[in-house]
């Protein structure tokens, strides 16, 4: 902490969010180092100070009431609710409008399925688009404005959506709604990394993972009965009422919590108040706000090429979320054929997979967290366990242990102790944006790999309710044996989604996990608007039964991946590094 002339004194984040700050990059994600002639270095996941620098600002100890760490518990639960919401909206946009998407394609004249398809995916397209852009510039200049710019911006496409006079005007409308939607979607969950301690995400994590698969779910059973009754431009002024409604409360109630951006502003306010223009945040760089803005829209495509960690899940979830919207987009078709549904009734069809997703997020919001604690307190046990078996044979080892225990009777050997100084450290350390912990004191306990202690399991439901749904519709059983199979489908992919999203946020912290999660669901979101293009042609020429089941033997074959994960991940995690 700087010692300043005068300190002024800030009660809580409010008195931050008036101070306009610079593009702020932590410095453990880059190799410069600041122009101070001070050498701090860091490196994700292990900070070493060689030599402290009064101009440095960090937060006032570990209950500074300024870190959104430490808000009040409402505030910082509002923020989880709010973001939740914004995305269940967000991911309601996606198939609100899927039942109804024949009725528009009647009024323009478009005859080809696959076309028709893409009227409802290309939404996700955009979803691919956008945190390319939005989420590296969230880590520059915090997440509040791009909430607030990216609400205003959707409500506006979508009402373009609603009163698009051709196709043209409304699959640009769809298409630039979708990448402004992403944004909150993609910076959602280092919102929830910045105000809830990593042993008690699970059940935020679950609330907020809810949105991008209860949504689509749940779209198409109320955009079923709006679409046949109201027309389909109704399934989009509904989302823009729901937008605008949500987005009066984000603007009056949501905060900045971006602790590098809040530092900053500190800084700017103490140069201010001091005339000390050396201080100066944590971390900060002197870099022009260019380059930090092409370095930070590079960094996620960096996490894709060279960390297997975010390449390899974002393969494997980008597999599963086009399986989901595959279903999604094909559910009134086939049950329109095979089972007479009307457009009102086949959005029941859906209900099947929305009772797995619920399912998998009331689970995983008990078991994910307490997976975790479990085995961190078995690690530190059997840490102490050891440490205390060392220390009982030191004792017996004869006289230099003797004579240090005579000198910490008399005090002696305390005192040399306490006046020992800590070992320098030498040289000065590269720094890389290797994927960190958050630095409690429980960190060398904790494995972000038990995330993934049940994700081969569940990925393993998938292929069976493929096998259930498929072959019960080709077979023409009731209705009801279908979607009793697509549960167990959403069952499985709401847990790996989750599970795949708490790793990277507990592996890359609240700094860079934007930027993993910035990649993770642009792989995924290019799957959910592709794969379902395919599914028509698919169940044309090997039908329900088969075409399902090809799908269910490659999902089968990705349940090796997770395993993977569980036995390498960390030491994946150790062994490359990317430099940010």
């Amino acid at each position: 902490m700087a010692s300043a002339p005068s300190t002024p004194s800030f009660e809580g984040p409010n008195d931050l969010e008036k101070q306009d700050s610079k593009p702020f990059t932590p410095a453990s994600r880059q190799d410069e180092s600041d122009t101070s002639g001070t050498t701090t270095t860091t490196t994700a996941g292990n900070a070493t100070t060689a030599k402290e620098d009064p101009n440095i600002l960090d937060w006032d100890g570990p209950d500074d009431p300024q870190n959104p760490m430490n808000w009040p518990r409402y505030q910082r639960v509002g923020h989880v609710v709010l973001v939740s919401a914004i995305t269940l909206t967000l991911n309601l946009a996606a198939s609100l409008f899927a039942p109804a998407a024949s009725i528009l394609a009647g009024d323009f004249g478009v005859a080809s399925t696959t076309l028709t398809a893409l009227l409802v995916s290309i939404y996700v397209l955009g979803f691919a688009t956008g945190p390319l852009v939005v989420s590296p510039l969230s880590e520059l200049y915090g997440r509040l404005w791009i909430y607030h710019a990216c609400n205003v911006a959707f409500l506006g496409f979508t009402i373009g959506c609603a009163a698009a006079g051709s196709l043209g005007t409304f699959l640009a409308c769809r298409f630039l709604s979708g990448c402004v939607g992403a944004a909150p979607v993609t910076i959602g969950g280092g919102t929830i990394a910045d105000v809830i301690r990593k042993e008690k995400r699970g059940g935020a994590m679950a609330g907020f993972v809810m949105g991008p698969l209860l949504g689509p779910v749940i779209g198409p059973i109320i955009g079923g009965f709006v679409g046949e009754n109201l027309g389909w431009r109704w399934t989009f002024w509904i989302i823009a009422i729901l937008s605008g409604a949500l987005s009066l409360p984000c603007f009056f109630f949501m905060r900045e919590t971006y602790a590098p951006v809040l530092l900053s502003r500190k800084a700017a306010l103490l140069r201010e108040q001091t005339g000390n223009p050396e201080l100066r945040a944590k971390g900060a760089l002197q870099l022009p706000p260019r380059t930090l803005f092409f370095r930070a829209i590079a960094r996620p495509t960096k996490l894709l090429i060279f960390s297997p960690i975010v390449l390899f899940l974002s393969i494997f979830v980008a597999f599963l979320f086009g399986l989901f919207f595959l279903l999604i987009t094909t559910f009134p078709s086939v049950f329109q054929e095979a089972y007479g549904f009307s457009t009102q009734t086949s959005g029941l069809a859906y209900l099947g997979q929305g009772l797995g997703n619920l399912v998998a997020a009331g689970v995983f919001a008990k078991v994910s967290d307490g997976i975790m604690v479990k085995r961190r307190e078995e690690r530190k046990r059997a840490k102490t366990g050891a440490a205390g078996g060392e220390g009982s044979g030191a004792r017996e080892g004869g006289e230099g242990t003797a004579r240090a225990g005579k000198d910490v009777e008399s005090g002696e050997g305390v005192s040399r102790a306490a006046a020992a100084p800590a070992p320098a450290t030498k040289g000065k350390e590269k720094a890389d944006a290797r994927p960190q912990d958050e630095g409690d004191e429980d960190d060398d306990f904790s494995r972000p790999e038990d995330r993934m202690a049940l994700v081969p399991y569940f990925t393993a439901v998938i292929p069976v309710g493929f096998f259930w749904y498929g072959w019960s519709t080709e077979s023409g059983l009731h209705w009801m044996m279908a979607i009793a199979g697509t549960a167990w489908i959403g069952l499985g992919i709401m847990w790996v989604l989750m599970s795949c999203q708490m790793y990277l946020v507990d592996v890359y912290g609240a700094e860079a996990g934007a930027s993993a999660l910035a990649a993770l669901l642009v792989i995924r979101c290019i799957a959910g608007a592709f794969l379902p293009l395919a599914g028509p042609k698919l169940y044309e020429d090997l039908g329900y039964g088969w075409g399902n089941s090809v799908l269910g033997f490659v999902a089968l074959a990705f349940v090796a991946l997770p395993v993977g994960f569980e036995v390498w991940g960390e030491g994946m995690r150790k062994r490359f590094r990317v430099d940010l």
